[in-house]
């Protein structure tokens, strides 16, 4: 036998060896309903359901603004509750608070980082504590905000039934869907990577500006009550109106003499509207 082949043999054997170790150790320690991760505390032992941490707060005083800040994970606002209540899931805050009608959520992605002592499956057990960190505001049905201020770093946002005076949006990687949501006053969306859809009533001014990606608006008072600026660098405009213009290669400019302007521009995306 090689010199070669008996030292791949005896390295074989120790890895066998430390692995039945390393199992043994895992399995006095509960390896089947635990993990063993590293995070800012350090190494320590996580039980099966707590691997994706959740913790709620819920508020009795009237809510009149928000403003959130996210640096990784998904963030969604959705009214029709009975309650006002915040939940966060796999993240830490630095702020959750509601003084003088104003909820302030500040919130950053909890590092847990770790490996499996056991007989615990590593796949299931680290997709289940780090695939989805999402922050969730519910508000009561009858609640009418004067503005929402939103910044994500990396995440999804999604708004369902938003009623507010005004919108401020930013996110710098992940979609944006609102729907069915009405705002009186400016809304202002910022996006540099990912789809924008925008659903609902707008009153005031909408900006929506996007670096890389489609962008969707949709009027519940019909197209015609808005006049429109859109432009595209690399994509198609898809507009209805054909006697005002229809499919556009880079640019549209629409103006039905309505009080509210959109203005649409991605540089990488198509822009339809509806």
């Amino acid at each position: 036998m090689k010199e070669s082949t008996k030292k791949i043999l005896a390295f074989s054997l120790v890895l066998v060896v430390l692995g039945g170790v390393l199992g043994t150790i895992g399995f006095a320690l509960g390896g089947i309903d635990h993990s063993v991760w590293t995070d800012s505390k350090g190494f320590h032992r996580v039980k099966k359901d707590e691997r994706v941490p959740e913790t709620t707060k819920t508020f009795s005083d009237a809510v009149k603004e928000i403003n959130l800040s996210a640096t990784r994970g998904d963030v969604e606002i959705v009214q029709g509750g009975t309650k006002t209540k915040v939940v966060l899931r796999n993240l830490e805050t630095t702020a959750c608070t509601l003084e003088n009608g104003v909820l302030t959520v500040t919130s950053k992605h909890t590092s847990r980082e770790g490996f499996s002592i056991g007989f615990n499956h590593i796949d299931e057990s680290y997709s289940a504590y780090t695939t989805k960190n999402k922050v969730t505001v519910y508000l009561p049905a009858n609640t009418d905000l004067s503005g929402v201020t939103l910044e994500n770093a990396i995440g999804n946002i999604r708004l369902t039934g938003l009623r507010a005076g005004q919108l401020d949006l930013s996110a710098s990687f992940g979609d944006i869907n609102i729907s069915n949501s009405t705002v009186r006053g400016r809304t202002k969306i910022d996006s540099s990577r990912g789809n924008v859809s925008v659903n609902g009533t707008f009153e005031g001014e909408v900006g929506v500006n996007n670096d890389w990606g489609d962008v969707r608006f949709e009027s519940v008072n019909g197209v015609s009550a808005h006049n429109y600026k859109l432009e595209t660098s690399v994509g198609t405009i898809h507009f209805p109106e054909k006697s005002n213009g229809s499919d556009a290669a880079d640019s549209l400019n629409v103006d039905y003499g309505a009080k509210s302007n959109v203005t649409v521009s991605t540089s990488l995306g198509d822009i339809t509207i509806r």
